[in-house]
């Protein structure tokens, strides 16, 4: 049992986006927005290696109840897929396929008394409020000896750990740290293919400028040197998503909560807004659309 509750707690750490805190799909508002802070520069602390071999674990299945901005957990996600491969732990939805609305799928999943093994999607407060009567195990020392990167950033920023502690002074869910900063360097990461900058004899980018010039070399050089009609050359799940990534580039906020505290330049920082509507997002679509 020990060992299992190891591995439920392995896997939490892992999918910490899962496991809390974003939008709700649907669901109703949080009633206690989180505290926004600006992340204080420091030097990157150097994380302590888990001593446990993963690999040398036996193979395990556990069942997750997973529901997030209108998506059901679905086995067949190649990421999952390659993280089994990797860990021999294998996670298998048992959520409704056809609930996306989160929290009233984990409302229901209360009335069954919680049977899955791992839980995710819906907002950290209702981990906080399930977690103190007693519904999931507390997270605080697995968080330590599995997630040494995460635990030093709650020792960094001791805002996070307040933001995610319970009443009762435990921590029962992996956040989403957008959840905790108004907006988060770590929180986001973009992938580039490599091959392709190689085929079109171009550097990594600095620069927007230059990344511009990257995506408009794949989009009409690549096609050709790979045989294929048309290339993407940038692509993300939905058009939120890709608004989200790239409007930042031009100091815009394109979040799934589009109304808060404006930060960034502004010098003043109690300005309530839809971001939306302010002129950097203007000029982020106008310059996305090209």
């Amino acid at each position: 049992m020990k060992k299992f509750m190891k591995v439920a707690a392995m896997m939490l750490v892992a999918i910490f986006v899962l496991a809390a805190c974003g939008g709700n799909g649907g669901g109703a508002a949080d009633p206690t927005p989180a505290p926004v802070a600006t992340p204080t520069p420091a030097p990157t602390p150097t994380p302590q290696p888990v001593e446990q071999d993963q690999l040398a674990m036996e193979p395990i299945t556990l069942t997750i109840h997973y529901v997030f901005d209108n998506q059901v957990w679905q086995d067949d996600w190649l990421v999952w897929q390659q993280i089994a491969d990797l860990t021999g732990v294998t996670l298998v939805g048992v959520a409704d396929p056809t609930n996306t609305v989160a929290l009233e799928a984990f409302n229901l999943a209360a009335v069954d008394g919680f049977p899955a093994d791992i839980y995710g999607g819906t907002l950290a407060v209702h981990f906080m409020n399930r977690g103190v009567e007693g519904a999931f195990i507390p997270l605080n020392d697995y968080i330590e000896s599995y997630a040494p990167n995460f635990f030093a950033l709650m020792e960094r920023f001791p805002e996070i750990r307040e933001a995610i502690t319970a009443p009762d002074g435990n921590i029962y869910h992996m956040p989403n740290l957008n959840d905790v900063f108004d907006s988060f360097a770590a929180s986001m990461v973009y992938w580039m293919r490599m091959d392709w900058l190689e085929m079109v004899g171009m550097d990594m980018p600095n620069t927007w400028e230059e990344y511009e010039a990257v995506l408009v070399a794949f989009r009409d050089e690549i096609p050709e040197m790979i045989g294929e009609d048309m290339v993407v050359p940038f692509f993300a799940n939905n058009m939120v998503t890709a608004l989200q990534a790239l409007a930042p580039f031009w100091g815009a906020r394109a979040t799934g909560n589009e109304t808060g505290i404006r930060l960034g330049q502004m010098e003043d920082r109690d300005e309530i807004v839809h971001f939306w509507i302010q002129p950097e997002f203007r000029t982020a679509v106008e310059n996305i659309s090209r």
